[in-house]
């Protein structure tokens, strides 16, 4: 049977100005940029997406957040709105029909989102409920999977497993493809037996929980355990 084709989604953020006392009683932040890669039955990646998001509630552009997400501010200003992006990125989901699964790294992204549409005061349909529906927690199923008492940052996960990073940090579009990497390396039992050694010599032992390493990388509870998630 086919898998569902998979969607790895990033977004990064910028911080609602202090004067939207009642918008930051919603959100502390706005969606500034999305980023996705979708790949198919064979993992193999098909298709990306790209979009800024002009803030709404930004009077002066951060710049701890140039610095860190390297988006000008001319990027942000020359944008579309929220709710235009969200509606490309759901089509774009969509393309090939409603088969797919949407991973994130970590809760964020998924509360993030809603707040925004919240805040956007975007029109609900059952295209975006099927999307928010059908989300999956990839950093827990991650963290899980390998026994960490402490969930690891993607910058963590990536460097442990010694994939080979693609870009830069707080890039949308490179972190999604970053987690769309790892996410293979757990469908992968030969990729995975060359770097335990390397998470053995890095990882202290109250750092790990669970089960032993023996037990850990038994490579069919593994992707038992990922399709569960």
């Amino acid at each position: 049977m086919i898998k569902m084709r998979k969607i790895f989604v990033d977004f990064e953020m910028h911080p609602i100005d202090r004067k939207f006392q009642e918008q930051r009683m919603i959100s502390s932040n706005e969606i500034i940029e999305f980023g996705a890669v979708m790949i198919d039955g064979k993992d193999a990646e098909i298709s990306s997406f790209r979009k800024y998001v002009k803030p709404d509630f930004m009077v002066t552009y951060a710049k701890y957040i140039a610095r860190l997400t390297r988006i000008k501010e001319s990027d942000l200003k020359n944008a579309e709105s929220f709710r235009d992006v969200l509606t490309e990125f759901v089509s774009w989901c969509e393309a090939e029909g409603q088969d797919y699964t949407v991973y994130a790294w970590s809760e964020n992204d998924l509360a993030q989102l809603m707040m925004d549409i919240q805040l956007k005061k975007a029109v609900m349909n059952a295209s975006i409920e099927y999307l928010l529906g059908n989300w999956i927690d990839f950093q827990e199923s991650y963290n899980k999977l390998f026994g960490f008492s402490r969930l690891q940052s993607l910058d963590s996960a990536v460097e442990l497993t010694g994939i080979a990073k693609d870009g830069y940090s707080h890039d949308a579009l490179y972190d999604a493809r970053n987690t769309a990497a790892l996410f293979r390396f757990t469908e992968d039992p030969d990729a995975q037996k060359t770097t335990i050694k390397a998470i053995q010599d890095v990882m202290h032992p109250q750092e790990l929980t669970g089960p032993s390493f023996g037990e850990l990388f038994d490579f069919s509870k593994m992707t038992a355990g990922l399709q569960l998630a």
